[in-house]
């Protein structure tokens, strides 16, 4: 079942939320497990079974850990004496969850890379293993991981409760595409539910449902619509189409990811729980620095604290080369590709750069030209991220830099450029919702939730061609 379905829209989701505000409040656990993983067995029944697995083993290795590190009494944080106990359940979290990570998502890509090794120095090849990717294994994954990682730290309470901590990990809103929870900010809420739901939350989970069905279906699927010929035939464009395809992507990727992170906001809000905030205007970033403070927020963040700091990158000799390969296995996260952890590594170079110049008290021009400056390293950046293969995306680069192509012109369509005009303009001078209506505190007018709600019904419409989110396949 996906969010983009009358059978979602119109059965599962207003069911799940109706049911979840009768039932007791001491049972809503229990019912958001059930709902959760009736939702993800609606795609395949086998994926419920790894995620099961992956929940029984971290919330017994969590509860292990918690032994070991706090007095079951005072429930404070005893000696270090006990910390090498917590290293052991910590370990075995870790080997468990990232080997599955790794089997079921990079089983195939290793034995691939290996092949072409062994052909290029004349040896045989090993079969590719056909493996069926669960569709969220990454986001829940890292969800797990947040929680044993932060007890043996000391900085999250033991959940107790197996069932609340079933129903952290697999909350159907953020299952598919995250935001990637910490269990510190989404298992109290979980524990202690809100007696009923408010009006400001029921208008706010509306409006972002909306909001983010419309990016969706209206912008990122017409686009899609425009732009994915073009990068059907890469190797073939012009210039002019080339720099339309680039951004056309660019566009799409975002629409459609900050459609899905809002529309999961919304469900969050319907059900009396605060998700986090997953994109704020990324492309309006002065600087590479800031656009991956706005982009993907809650794995930005992720990669920052459990990988950033934790390889060095609190130490000043270490910081840069800590740097570099957290963002390396930031593009490895996304996909099973090279083009993916290239692109990590492009990134990775860039925000080296911004701070080797920031040492040495040289700044970015901000402003229009800052913002401009940036936006144009991301979609570069984009390029190899959307290309089948390193090849297509250098001839795309090709391309896209011939100035003297130009006058070969192309067909670009009239429905891409106007689209990828207002889409721009939206992303870069629009408030974002969080800054319409969380920021300020108060729901939208009732003005602004009629015109959602206009270009909501005709989503709703033509919905039924839209495609599946972009980041269900990471």
């Amino acid at each position: 079942m996906q969010f983009l379905s009358q059978t979602f829209i119109f059965v599962f989701a207003p069911l799940a939320i109706v049911l979840y505000w009768i039932i007791p409040a001491k049972y809503r656990p229990l019912f958001l497990t059930i709902a959760s993983y009736a939702f993800y067995a609606w795609w395949d029944w086998r994926f419920s079974i790894l995620m099961l697995i992956t929940t029984v083993v971290d919330f017994t290795c969590g509860k292990w850990i918690a032994k070991a590190r706090f007095d079951s009494e005072s429930n404070e944080q005893v000696t270090a004496d006990y910390r090498a106990s917590a290293r052991v359940w910590l370990a075995f979290s870790l080997v468990a969850n990232l080997g599955l990570l790794a089997f079921f998502k990079y089983a195939g890509f290793f034995v691939a890379t290996v092949n072409a090794v062994s052909e290029f120095l004349g040896g045989g090849a090993l079969p590719v293993p056909e493996i069926i990717l669960p569709l969220g294994i990454s986001f829940y994954t890292f969800k797990s991981i947040t929680y044993t990682l932060d007890l043996y730290r000391g900085r999250t309470k033991p959940i107790l409760s197996f069932i609340q901590y079933a129903a952290f990990v697999s909350l159907f809103p953020e299952l598919v595409a995250g935001p990637i929870d910490r269990s510190r900010d989404l298992a109290p809420q979980l524990a202690n539910p809100p007696e009923r739901l408010t009006r400001v939350n029921f208008n706010l989970g509306i409006a972002f449902f909306a909001a983010g069905l419309i990016k969706k279906v209206l912008i990122a699927d017409r686009i899609a619509y425009y732009s994915e010929p073009l990068w059907g035939d890469a190797l073939n464009l012009t210039p002019l189409e080339a720099w339309a395809a680039a951004i056309g992507y660019s566009l799409q990727i975002f629409y459609d990811f900050a459609g899905y992170s809002l529309m999961a906001i919304g469900l969050g809000f319907l059900l009396g729980l605060r998700l986090p905030q997953n994109f704020n205007s990324p492309y309006r970033a002065k600087d590479i620095g800031d656009f991956w403070r706005r982009w993907h927020m809650s794995l930005s963040f992720w990669f920052r604290d459990y990988v950033f700091f934790q390889i060095g990158g609190l130490k000043f000799d270490k910081r840069w080369w800590a740097l570099f390969w957290t963002m390396v296995l930031c593009g490895l996260w996304h996909g099973a590709a090279w083009t993916f952890v290239i692109w990590g590594a492009y990134h990775g170079v860039l925000l080296l750069v911004h701070h080797v110049l920031r040492e040495r008290k040289i700044r970015w021009k901000g402003g229009a030209v800052g913002i401009a400056g940036t936006l144009f390293l991301v979609i570069f950046g984009w390029v190899i991220f959307r290309a089948d293969t390193m090849h297509t995306a250098y001839q795309v680069f090709l391309k896209m830099f011939n100035f003297q192509g130009f006058a070969t012109g192309g067909t670009v369509p009239l429905g891409l450029i106007a689209l990828s005009v207002i889409a721009m303009t939206w992303a870069i001078l629009g408030p974002n919702m969080f800054e319409f209506a969380v920021t300020k505190m108060s729901p939208p007018k009732r003005w602004a939730l009629a015109i959602i709600g206009i270009f909501a019904a005709i989503a709703v419409l033509i919905m039924a061609d839209s495609t599946p989110f972009l980041y269900a396949q990471f």
